[in-house]
């Protein structure tokens, strides 16, 4: 049996097949040149012809009728040739544990190429992978997960997720249509983190965490008790005036106005006490002077009559002193 090997310029050699392992040639066209009956270590990556898997090296399969997309310029390919392919492709994308894989975009949304990683038992232990050691090389990559419970835990927004426990404390594993990743857990929203804070606390989410503080007019935040109410009274004298007096409550505080004061505005004024008739009734009247306002208060005095000299004429006059 012979083999066409070459045809150029219209001369065609052929070669007796025992003789073909004997020749160095290059795989370019059909009639299954990449069989191992006499090409012993089988095709690479887009050579052909091949009629198997067998015929191709390593981890590489035999394509379908594929040849003619990497060899599009080339005569002596037709659309029925085929050729040794890697099994993951950007059009056949691989999961994770899928090899052999060159770019990222030749494996799914959530997982990326290592580099050569087909071997890393880390990554691809031998009780979950058990044939990774036996059908790929040492130094093909496959398709793995970034983040996983076993050897990565990841980050806000990283992406590669399978499990809630790929993600580190504080983040969660999102799903979308296109991809996975890490997304914060709001705590805040959780039963947990609610009881967490306590009473009279808010919560405060933040990237991977929260924060407890108390609301205002609480103080001496305690975990799963909360705060307690300040007691702004004990310091009356930073928070109300002389003229009021500090009333504390559950979370705040009131000023309210002395007696003998009232309330116009924000402060607090004297009443004048003497211009009420009820008071007038005890004390004498404001034409016969006894009645004497007092910061808060008044007082009653007998008005006292004595002889005074003075202005404007330099002589004696009654006065009235109470």
């Amino acid at each position: 049996m012979v083999w066409l090997v070459k045809e150029d310029y219209g001369l065609q050699i052929y070669v007796k097949s025992s003789e073909l392992k004997n020749i160095s040639m290059q795989c370019n066209g059909p009639n299954s040149c990449c069989d191992r009956s006499y090409a012993s270590d089988g095709c690479e990556e887009e050579e052909g012809d091949c009629d198997n898997d067998n015929d191709c090296q390593g981890s590489l399969v035999c394509g379908h009728n594929n040849c003619l997309k990497y060899h599009k310029e080339e005569k002596h390919w037709d659309k029925e040739d085929d050729c040794c392919e890697r099994v993951c492709r950007s059009d056949n994308v691989c999961e994770e544990g899928g090899g052999t894989c060159k770019e990222d975009t030749d494996c799914s949304p959530s997982t990326l190429c290592g580099s050569g990683t087909c071997h890393n038992t880390t990554i691809f232990p031998k009780s979950d992978y058990p044939f990774h050691q036996i059908y790929f090389n040492s130094n093909d990559s496959c398709c793995y997960r970034k983040c996983n419970s076993k050897y990565n835990k990841c980050g806000y927004k990283e992406e590669g997720c399978l499990y809630d426990a790929d993600c580190k404390s504080g983040y969660y594993c999102k799903w979308t249509d296109t991809k996975n990743y890490c997304e914060d857990v709001d705590e805040c929203q959780t039963s947990s983190g609610k009881a967490y804070c306590g009473q009279n606390a808010v919560c405060t989410n933040t990237i991977g965490s929260y924060e407890c503080t108390c609301e205002s007019g609480y103080t001496s935040w305690y975990s799963n008790s909360g705060c307690s109410d300040y007691n702004e009274c004990r310091y009356y004298y930073l928070y109300c005036s002389s003229s009021t007096k500090c009333v504390n409550y559950d979370g705040g505080y009131q000023c309210v106005c002395n007696d003998g004061y009232y309330k116009s505005g924000s402060t607090c004024l004297d009443i004048d006490e003497c211009a009420f008739d009820s008071v007038l009734e005890n004390c004498p009247t404001a034409e016969k002077p006894g009645c004497y306002n007092t910061a808060g208060s008044y007082s009653c005095h007998n008005p006292v009559v004595m002889m005074v000299y003075g202005e404007p004429s330099d002589k004696w006059y009654y006065g009235i002193f109470i």
